[in-house]
C-alpha cells in the first residue's frame, strides 16, 4: 500500500501537474512558486537553486518511470542555467535571474551553486551529456578562487560574505559532488567530496553530543555567535543520508559511521514534537524546541534517514517510514490541487503557508524515490 501510494502520487499526479503548471508559459524554465490556488505566481525572479532542483526532479521522473517526458521538460530548466546563469569561468553562477531570464543578482552563492551541480550531476545521469564534467570543474576552479573561506577550509556561503558562515550549503554542496564522483567517475570530485565530509566531522559537528551547528565564525568554531545555539533536526536527518551516501556499497568508515549513528541519535531523541511527532523546525542543544513551525521538508529528510539507518546498520525502517508516509499525506499532500502541497504547519497544526513553492518538490522527489527503492521491505508477505 505504501508503494503504490507514493508511486501513483509521484507518477499519475506530481508530475504531470508540475511539468504543466510548474513550466513557466511566460519565460524560460520553471516557475518560483504557486498561489494558493495553484496557479503560477505572479513573480519578477526566479532563483537559480529552484530551477535546479527542478531539473532533478524531472530527472529523476525520467528515471522512475513517469510516462511523460521527464528528460525533455528537466532539458527546460539545465539550458535556461547554462545559457543565463552561467557567467563564465571568473564569474561563476549568478543566484537570480529575472522572469525573463536574464541574470539579477549576479553574486555567486554558494547554496546556489551547490544545487546547480547537483543538478548537472543528475542530468549527466540521464542523458550523458558531455558539457556537465567541464562545467562542474571549471565551477569547483571558480570556487577555489575566489570563494575560498579564510581558513582554507571550506568556502563563503556568498563571494565577498563575511561571518557568520554557514553549513548548510556545504551541505548540499557535499550532496552534489557525491553524485558528480557517482556519474563522472572523476577523482576530484570525489576528493573534494571527502574534503567537505570532513569539514563536517570536524568543525560543523560535535560529535560527543550529536549536534550538528549552523552557524561559524572565520575558524569554524559555532561558540560565541549568537545563533550558535540553533540546531536543526532536518538537517541533522539529512547528513545521515548523505554520511551514508558518502561510503560506498561495502564501505565502512569508522568516523564517518559514528557521526552518522550520533547525529541520527539526537533528532530521533530531540527533533520532534512529542504530540504530533512531526519534525519541528529548531531546537536547542539540551533538546529544547525554539522554533515550533513543523515545515514539510525535515518530515522528508527524516524518511531518508531511517532508511540509511537500516541500509547501514539494518534498523528495521518499516514502522517509522510508514508512520511518515502516512503524515506526509495526511498533514501535508493532502491538499487542492492534487499534486501540491502545505509548506508549513504552525505548533498547533494550523496550516501555515501564503504560497506552494516549487522548492519543496525537490524534498518529496527525493525521499520518496528512496523509500521506492526499498520497496521489497514493504511488498504483502505471502499468504
Amino acid at each position: 500500500m505504501i508503494i503504490e501510494r507514493v508511486e501513483s502520487w509521484l507518477l499519475d499526479t506530481a508530475f504531470p501537474f508540475w511539468s504543466e503548471q510548474g513550466l513557466d508559459r511566460q519565460g524560460p524554465g520553471f516557475v518560483e512558486h504557486l498561489t494558493l490556488a495553484g496557479v503560477p505566481a505572479d513573480v519578477t525572479f526566479k532563483r537559480v537553486r529552484v530551477q535546479a532542483r527542478q531539473v532533478y526532479c524531472f530527472c529523476r521522473a525520467a528515471e522512475l518511470g513517469w510516462s511523460g517526458d521527464g528528460v525533455d521538460t528537466a532539458r527546460h530548466g539545465v539550458e535556461l542555467l547554462i545559457d543565463k546563469a552561467w557567467a563564465g569561468a571568473e564569474r561563476g553562477w549568478a543566484s537570480t535571474l529575472t522572469r525573463a531570464g536574464e541574470p539579477l543578482d549576479t553574486i555567486p552563492d554558494l547554496y546556489d551553486i551547490a544545487f546547480v551541480l547537483f543538478a548537472l550531476g543528475f542530468w549527466h545521469r540521464v542523458t550523458g551529456d558531455p558539457r556537465v564534467s567541464d562545467l562542474a570543474g571549471q565551477t569547483l576552479d571558480f570556487l577555489g578562487r575566489h570563494m575560498r573561506h579564510p581558513s582554507g577550509e571550506g568556502y563563503l556561503h556568498r563571494a565577498g560574505g563575511r561571518a557568520p558562515f554557514l553549513q548548510n550549503p556545504h551541505m548540499h554542496l557535499t550532496e552534489a559532488m557525491i553524485v558528480l564522483r557517482d556519474t563522472t567517475g572523476q577523482a576530484r570530485f570525489a576528493d573534494e567530496a571527502e574534503r567537505l565530509v570532513d569539514l563536517c566531522l570536524t568543525r560543523f559537528c560535535d560529535v560527543e553530543k550529536g549536534t550538528l551547528a549552523e552557524t561559524f565564525d572565520r575558524h569554524w568554531s559555532r561558540h560565541g555567535l549568537p545563533h550558535s545555539v540553533l540546531l536543526e533536526p532536518g538537517h541533522h536527518y539529512e547528513w545521515v543520508w548523505l554520511l551514508h551516501s558518502f561510503m560506498k556499497p561495502g564501505e565502512e568508515r569508522s568516523d564517518v559511521h559514528r557521526t552518522m549513528r550520533r547525529l541520527f541519535d539526537f533528532a530521533v531523541a530531540h527533533g520532534q514534537n512529542p504530540h504530533t511527532n512531526l519534525v519541528v523546525e529548531a531546537v536547542r542543544p539540551d533538546g529544547t524546541a525554539i522554533k515550533r513551525d513543523q515545515r514539510l521538508w525535515p518530515q522528508a529528510e527524516r524518511l531518508k534517514a531511517w532508511l540509511a539507518m537500516f541500509e547501514r546498520d539494518g534498523i528495521d525502517p518499516r514502522g517509522a517510514v510508514a508512520q511518515g508516509v502516512e503524515q506526509l499525506f495526511t498533514h501535508y499532500l493532502a491538499t487542492q490541487p492534487v499534486g501540491t502541497w502545505i509548506e508549513c504547519r504552525d505548533h498547533d497544526m494550523k496550516p501555515k503557508a501564503d504560497k506552494i513553492p516549487a522548492s519543496s518538490f525537490y524534498h518529496i522527489v527525493l525521499a520518496f524515490a528512496e523509500v521506492l527503492r526499498f520497496r521489497h521491505l514493504f511488498a504483502p508477505k505471502p499468504s
